[in-house]
């Protein structure tokens, strides 16, 4: 369990999502876990 992380969902600071360039209209995304190697966790 020691690899689990729990994400309290009503305290997630959400950002426009912009991941390829431009803002897409009506998208949001907080990172869970990312790294540099661009593998992780989002939710939108």
């Amino acid at each position: 369990m020691a690899d689990k992380k729990i994400t309290n969902l009503v305290s997630l600071n959400f950002k426009l999502f912009n991941r390829y360039g431009k803002v897409i209209p009506g998208m949001s995304w907080h990172k869970i876990s990312y790294d540099d190697t661009h593998i992780g966790s989002y939710i939108s």
